[in-house]
């Protein structure tokens, strides 16, 4: 799961700066309580210039409140720790995003609510925390992405008890470690064959719970894709969305799936063969793979594209990038 502040919800509606101080409080609480869970509040690296009320800025107003700790803790948000989403953005140059569910049909491209619906695209389970008060009390947020043509609602949640209800609820269903996550896999993605070494390169690397999010994504979207190639029945809605899955995921200018480069194939070959999952005197060459760029890369490598249809799709890596020099 990813969660995004909702710069929008600040939009010069406090009365003071108590009022502006109250709301922080609950949303620096929510912040904390997103952090213990083991996800990431991302936020917008420009929410320090947003206009609070009247001419005030976010900065100025939380820099005009009489507590150290206070003004430390929201200034170290905004300045240093984030995360930005900016610097992490899944958008092409050509995406455009409008907020539907207002009357104004808002442009919101520049808005941490596009990256949230871009993220939701490529199969992230995405949510929003908004300001109370703020235009912004009410779930879901329809967002249109434009040249895509596809509405991503986006779950916004404003007040710190229910957020608590929602994350303890998720509790029940998140992996804790890297060997939970791939008995989850296995549970879960049915249509993937995992060679038995998979979590040998996993176990020396420190669990992260945001890492482990993004691998269920991408492992359910290949999932799906096999079950799609698998299909004995000629099911022309299965065809469709096999060709959806290739056309979103493994096409696009940031596709989630893509080839190694030539260059990279031929100075890590032997990296990039693996032991066949069920025969052994095999060895399979898996260049393809699934990526993953958070504040570590990893990578998923996979038979693709397989010699037929019928052919069983193999998980033969899950780690951090191979190829780098």
């Amino acid at each position: 799961m990813e969660f995004f502040f909702n710069e929008l919800s600040v939009h010069s509606q406090f009365k003071n700066l108590g009022d502006f101080r109250s709301s922080t409080e609950e949303i620096l609480r929510c912040h904390s309580l997103v952090n213990k869970s083991g996800y990431k509040l991302y936020c917008s690296g420009n929410l320090y210039s947003i206009m609070v009320y009247g001419d005030v800025t976010f900065q100025k107003a939380v820099n005009d409140i009489a507590d150290k700790n206070f003004t430390r803790s929201v200034l170290s948000w905004i300045h240093k720790t984030g995360p930005f989403w900016e610097n992490e953005s899944y958008k092409d140059k050509d995406d455009t995003f409008r907020l539907i569910n207002n009357s104004s049909n808002t442009d919101i491209t520049a808005a941490s609510l596009s990256e949230a619906a871009i993220r939701a695209f490529y199969g992230s389970r995405c949510y929003s925390l908004s300001y109370e008060p703020s235009d912004y009390t009410k779930t879901p947020l329809s967002v249109l992405i434009q040249n895509r043509n596809t509405t991503k609602e986006i779950h916004n949640f404003w007040k710190f008890a229910e957020l608590g209800i929602f994350l303890k609820e998720s509790d029940k269903n998140k992996v804790s470690s890297w060997d939970t996550l791939i008995e989850w896999a296995k549970r879960n993605c049915t249509y993937l064959h995992f060679a038995d070494y998979v979590i040998d390169k996993l176990t020396p690397e420190p669990y992260s719970q945001q890492l482990a999010a993004r691998v269920q994504v991408l492992l359910e979207i290949l999932n799906e894709l096999n079950m799609c190639e698998c299909d004995k029945t000629g099911s022309a809605e299965l065809q469709q969305r096999k060709q959806d899955i290739k056309n979103n995921y493994f096409s696009k200018k940031k596709a989630l799936f893509t080839d190694e480069s030539d260059t990279n194939k031929r100075n890590h070959k032997k990296d990039l063969t693996f032991e066949h999952p069920e025969d052994k005197s095999k060895e399979l060459f898996c260049p393809f793979h699934g990526k993953i760029k958070m504040d570590r890369q990893f990578r998923i490598h996979f038979n693709w594209p397989k010699k037929t249809s019928g052919e069983k799709l193999y998980i033969v890596y899950i780690g951090p990038k191979i190829t780098k020099d």
